[in-house]
């Protein structure tokens, strides 16, 4: 199979890592999203910053789609505080496609969660939606000449971050806007 989608994961096959700025965008909404999601808001208060570190890799075809296999792990002075596991099924369109994993945050049971995603016509950039923390969140990526810049979006929160290829000397920083 072939498509946007395709070239798009292809090209981000390996290891990756940045330094993630977070910021609480909505204290009210906050609040309402629960008591875990009010202590993460506190975290974030006090430190800001934490390292965001990826993984993807293909994964064995589902009724002849490509899948892919990304693993994110989150931490802050080497404590994670989350790990996701997610499979990403393309679309037979070539630009859409479908996401379902698993979070598992530190003194928090296990989340599964399902989203859509849709590739971009030109194969740099993405655009993803799921539910977060009970919340949906809106997450995009884009192709940049210093590697990979994502951005997540829910009612209370903004997190960015440029990730770099591990291994190209440096971890990439972004700041959220």
């Amino acid at each position: 199979m072939s498509g946007p989608a395709a070239l798009y994961y292809e090209s981000l096959i390996g290891d990756w890592s940045g330094t993630m700025h977070m910021r609480v965008r909505d204290p009210v909404a906050l609040r309402a999203a629960g008591p875990f999601a009010r202590m993460l808001g506190l975290f974030v208060r006090m430190s800001g910053r934490v390292t965001m570190s990826t993984t993807l890799r293909r994964a064995p075809a589902e009724d002849g789609r490509p899948v892919y296999a990304h693993t994110t792990t989150v931490t802050r002075l080497g404590v994670r505080a989350l790990r996701s596991e997610e499979w990403l099924v393309l679309g037979v369109d070539g630009q859409s496609l479908t996401m379902r994993g698993v979070h598992r945050m530190t003194l928090r049971p296990e989340e599964p969660y399902a989203g859509t995603g849709r590739i971009s016509g030109d194969a740099r950039a993405a655009v993803y939606e799921f539910d977060w923390m009970a919340a949906p969140m809106l997450q995009r990526t884009e192709v940049v000449a210093e590697g990979l810049r994502l951005t997540q979006e829910t009612a209370w929160a903004y997190n960015e971050v440029l990730l770099r290829r591990r291994g190209s000397g440096e971890h990439g920083e972004a700041r959220a806007g």
